[in-house]
Order: structure tokens, then C-alpha cells, then sequence
């Protein structure tokens, strides 16, 4: 699974991926779902983190 990290603007910033899981088995809308969850959450923590004025962390 690849999932971009975008700013308010809408930007790609990076992305966040899970290559696979460990016994093989494909994964499911539930583990989309968490995922989607955890990547707004590291959006919100990269966009608190920036500092616009130097645009240093």
C-alpha cells in the first residue's frame, strides 16, 4: 500500500508505504481504513512541525 502525505495546499510532501505483510495474505478495507487514519494523523503532526518563515522542522 502507498499512501501520499500532502499539505493543506494539497502538495505531496512524501508518502507513507507498507510493502507487505508477513504471511503473504493481501490486505484488506480495514487495514485501507487504519492506514488512511494513520496518514492524516502524520500529515497533522509534519504540518504542526513546519516552520513556514525558515521552512526548517
Amino acid at each position: 500500500m502507498l499512501f501520499p502525505l500532502v499539505d493543506r495546499a494539497g502538495n505531496v510532501e512524501g508518502a507513507l508505504a507498507q510493502l507487505g505483510r508477513v504471511d503473504g495474505t493481501p490486505f484488506d478495507a480495514s487495514h485501507m481504513r487504519f492506514m488512511t487514519h494513520i496518514v492524516r494523523k502524520v500529515e497533522y503532526v509534519i504540518e504542526q512541525s513546519f516552520d513556514g518563515s525558515t521552512g526548517w522542522p
